[in-house]
C-alpha cells in the first residue's frame, strides 16, 4: 500500500513507490503495536535464553530442557503484553514458538553473540530490561526472564 506524503502535484512523494523500484517489498499493518510486540515477545525469548544456554536455535527448540525455558519466557511475554492490552491472538506464545521451529537451526542472536564478546556492547538492558520494567508497570510477574536479566545484566 502507498502513502502520500504530499498531495501537491508538484511535490508528490509516495513512500511505496521508492521502496519497490529497488525491489524492498513492505506490508501495511492495521496494528503495528500488536506486529512490533509479536517481534519483542520472540526475540526476548530467543535472545534471553540463547544467552542463557549458549545455544542455537536448534538446542532451544528441541532440547527439553532449553524448549521448556524458551517456552516459558515466551509465555511470560504474552502475558505482559496481554496486561498491557496489545491485541495479540491468545495462541502468541505457541505460534511463536512453531515459527521458531522453522528457523535455521545454527541460528543464533546478535545479542546473544555480542554477550559472550568481552567489550562488546548490547542491546540487553533495551530488550530484556525493558520487558522486565515492562512486567513490572504491568503487575505482571515474570520469573524466569527476571532470573536471566538479572544474571547477565552488565
Amino acid at each position: 500500500q502507498n502513502i502520500t506524503i504530499s498531495d501537491d502535484a508538484k511535490t508528490k512523494y509516495t513512500v511505496g513507490d521508492e521502496f519497490l523500484a529497488p525491489k524492498i517489498y513492505a506490508h501495511y499493518a492495521d496494528d503495528i503495536l500488536a506486529k512490533m510486540w509479536t517481534k519483542y515477545i520472540m526475540f526476548s525469548a530467543y535472545s534471553a535464553s540463547g544467552t542463557f544456554f549458549n545455544a542455537n536455535c536448534g538446542h532451544l527448540t528441541h532440547d527439553p530442557e532449553k524448549k521448556e525455558v524458551l517456552l516459558k519466557l515466551l509465555n511470560e511475554n504474552a502475558v505482559v503484553a496481554k496486561a498491557m492490552n496489545i491485541g495479540l491472538p491468545e495462541d502468541i506464545a505457541d505460534v511463536t514458538y512453531n515459527n521458531m521451529c522453522k528457523y535455521d537451526p545454527n541460528a543464533t542472536t546478535s545479542l546473544q553473540r555480542d554477550m559472550y564478546t568481552e567489550g562488546k556492547g548490547t542491546e540487553w538492558e533495551l530488550i530484556q530490561g525493558e520487558m522486565v520494567r515492562f512486567a513490572q508497570k504491568a503487575g505482571v510477574n515474570v520469573p524466569t526472564l527476571e532470573m536471566i536479566y538479572n544474571k547477565f545484566k552488565r
